[in-house]
């Protein structure tokens, strides 16, 4: 069980790190045992189960970016069919052409690493303030 702090910062470095193998629940159970125990932290059952809760917390979080940004993000986090097996290169190749821009632009901080951000803040605030 992890001791990091559940807070934006955390939250979207420990998303970040998850980029490579994509947060599908059976991706997050395999790579990212850190992430599944900040998202499900006091939730009950086994790693696997868990991690279903995480990956839908994620994918949740995702609908507030919009029509556009939305999907893209869940393109790059591994989430639309046909992106499960995908290097993040073409991932982040798809998500681009999505929005429209360069790969290389994308990866800049003004897009991928604020959207990172922006999944984050969401799942942060509705934690902190669940309905």
């Amino acid at each position: 069980m992890t001791t990091e702090a559940f807070d934006v910062p955390t939250l979207t470095g420990q998303l970040r790190a998850a980029l490579r193998h994509g947060v599908r629940a059976a991706s997050l159970a395999a790579h990212s045992s850190d992430l599944i125990d900040l998202l499900t932290a006091g939730n009950p059952g086994t790693r696997d189960e868990r991690a279903i809760v995480a990956e839908q917390i994620i994918r949740t979080a995702t609908e507030p970016l919009g029509p556009d940004i939305g999907p893209a993000m869940r393109i790059m986090l591994g989430l639309e069919p046909g992106t499960w097996h995908t290097r993040i290169e073409t991932r982040r190749n798809r998500a681009a052409t999505l929005l429209g821009i360069e790969p290389g632009t994308f990866r800049r901080r003004s897009h991928e690493a604020a959207y990172l951000r922006d999944i984050a803040w969401e799942i942060w605030q509705t934690r902190r303030n669940p309905a």
